[in-house]
């Protein structure tokens, strides 16, 4: 079978958000236990690519957060979410007047998904509103 040679762009942009304000310790889940969606690429017909996700720490000004684990999974529909990737978030920022809360971007070159396909977030530790994160997921739909 010939590869294909003419470049392939998206179709519509995506763009996914949340809130994670609940905590998953361990890293496997049964189904999507304890998750929180993201993004999922629907009835598309041609799946989704992820170019960044961003983390932004959403906690009041003044509240110290935990140090923390913020991961990322993939879910298929059926079956268990499983990991994909984790970010330590060993010091975070207790954000004020002058210091911004903790953030991170992380791009991806390659991570495309299927139709029905989705992606879900969690943290570690949520001792309260101060470990709360929004999530937001860039990419397209095939």
């Amino acid at each position: 079978m010939a590869a294909s040679t003419q470049p392939i762009f998206p179709n519509v942009p995506l763009f996914g958000s949340c809130a994670v304000t609940a905590a998953t310790t361990g890293r496997t889940v049964t189904g999507v236990t304890g998750l929180t969606q993201i993004a999922l690429s629907g009835t598309n017909s041609n799946g989704m690519r992820i170019d960044r996700i961003r983390i932004v720490q959403n906690g009041a000004i003044a509240s110290a957060p935990s140090a923390n684990v913020f991961r990322v999974w993939i879910y298929a529909g059926t079956g268990n979410a499983i990991l994909m990737d984790e970010y330590a978030i060993v010091a975070p920022n207790t954000p004020s007047a002058t210091v911004a809360g903790y953030a991170l971007d992380t791009n991806y070159t390659t991570l495309v998904l299927p139709t029905g396909y989705s992606l879900y977030a969690s943290v570690h530790t949520y001792a309260g509103a101060q470990d709360g994160y929004n999530v937001e997921l860039f990419g397209g739909l095939y």
